[in-house]
């Protein structure tokens, strides 16, 4: 079960503490940003070990200004919730999003990834979870990426489903969670702070 701690500031190992990550500021000042709108939010700090290409990729998307990645949970009434399947993940079931444009407010983006995959327009709420991923190359500790996810809680306004194949492969409002349902932050019934 996922459970949300107010931190005061991200928790980092010691080891990642030597050596300012690639991506690091570009992570704080998006935290600073989501806090000046926000107020105080729970971060969840998650270190993974990776392969030497999967770090790279990671490094050449945080060089590029792809350090921000945005969910959002998007409900109509108080029975359906907006989830799409994408195209490198197609037998999950996920809520829509996408990555942060340089320069980008983090809510308009995930304002923009929702019409954008779906059609629908939505008002984005208060973040759900945030999430702050430390990529590590598994053979070479001092090459790193950091990385946020923040998962924001929406409400539909208007517009039709209208899927963007070039963005998602299927969309659909459920009633009930499907088989194949996957988020980072669980599920509802273990969100902590709805």
């Amino acid at each position: 079960m996922l459970r949300n701690t107010l931190l005061p500031e991200p928790l980092i190992s010691p080891h990642l503490k030597k050596k300012a990550m690639l991506g690091q500021k570009a992570v704080e000042t998006q935290l600073e940003e989501l806090r000046d709108k926000y107020g105080e939010l729970a971060v969840e700090t998650t270190e993974k070990e990776v392969s030497s290409s999967a770090i790279e990729t990671g490094r050449r998307d945080v060089r590029e200004g792809n350090t921000v990645d945005v969910r959002v949970w998007t409900t109509r009434g108080n029975e359906e919730v907006l989830l799409v399947r994408e195209h490198d993940a197609p037998e999950y079931w996920i809520e829509p999003g996408g990555t942060v444009e340089p320069g980008e407010p983090i809510d308009a983006a995930a304002h923009r990834e929702v019409a954008e995959e779906t059609g629908i327009d939505c008002r984005i709420a208060q973040p759900r979870a945030v999430r702050q991923i430390v990529l590590r190359d598994e053979t070479d500790p001092d090459q790193s990426a950091q990385f946020l996810q923040v998962f924001f809680n929406a409400i539909y306004n208007s517009g039709n489903l209208s899927i963007n194949d070039d963005e998602i492969l299927d969309a659909q409002w459920m009633t009930t969670l499907p088989d194949g349902f996957y988020s980072h932050v669980g599920t509802p019934s273990e969100w902590t702070d709805q």
